[in-house]
């Protein structure tokens, strides 16, 4: 797959890399050459342009990528500007961050649908994580329904997956079970990060652990209940 990301940010440099490292061919795009710099061994190609100029977006193959991320963050005119001319060029796709509720709702009336509101979805993250303690990480699915890592609660360890009846009793679904290289740390997140093992499936029989973190799916009220809230 092709993706172009504008705009290398913190956010649009982290999406950018991990794109590529998840095999897609990535063009990376920003004003700064240092922001440019931190890239562009790990992507396609990577260029420094003005994206709000609609002559340099024309000299690029952009019709051929399955989607364009405005993921301009600091300048509000320059994304709505790149938006624009990302529509009358034609692409497949267009993905921008919202830097505000002003900028989402002139988004909304140029009909761009696909946004992104990285701030928003971290301070729901750090939200949660701060009320319900339990809680490392959690993704919000739709309609009360989420992901979330919680740390093995003490009514669990030295129970059996099969015995501690956790869909019967918690309304809840393993999907797998995680050990975070850092075992005190408290960071919030959904993912994996390269030195955590993952068990992938887990066996029925598995005797869970306290260090053990539990990546279940489930109904916000039966994740908070579960995890001792």
């Amino acid at each position: 797959m092709k993706f172009c990301v504008i705009g290398l940010g913190h956010f649009g440099q982290n999406l950018a890399l991990n794109l590529a490292q998840m095999g897609a061919e990535v063009m990376a795009l920003d004003m700064k050459e240092e922001n440019v710099g931190f890239v562009q061994d790990a992507v396609s190609y990577a260029a420094v342009l003005n994206a709000a100029d609609p002559a340099s977006l024309k000299m690029l193959p952009l019709h051929e990528m399955d989607a364009v991320i405005v993921a301009i963050g600091d300048n509000f005119e320059d994304s709505l500007l790149t938006t624009a001319y990302l529509q009358e060029i034609g692409v497949k796709r267009v993905i921008t961050r919202v830097i505000n509720p002003v900028h989402e709702k002139l988004l909304k009336l140029m009909k761009v649908h696909d946004l992104i509101l990285p701030e928003e979805i971290a301070g729901q993250r750090l939200a949660k994580s701060l009320i319900y303690t339990g809680i490392l990480g959690s993704y919000e699915i739709g309609k009360g329904h989420g992901v979330a890592e919680i740390k093995c609660p003490e009514k669990l360890a030295g129970k059996s997956l099969i015995d501690s009846e956790l869909r019967k009793r918690y309304q809840l679904i393993l999907i797998t079970i995680k050990r975070m290289a850092d075992a005190d740390s408290t960071a919030v997140h959904i993912g994996t990060d390269e030195t955590d093992e993952v068990m992938g499936v887990v066996d029925p029989n598995y005797v869970f652990q306290e260090n053990d973190v539990l990546v279940v799916f489930g109904t916000d009220k039966a994740i908070r209940n579960f995890s001792g809230q």
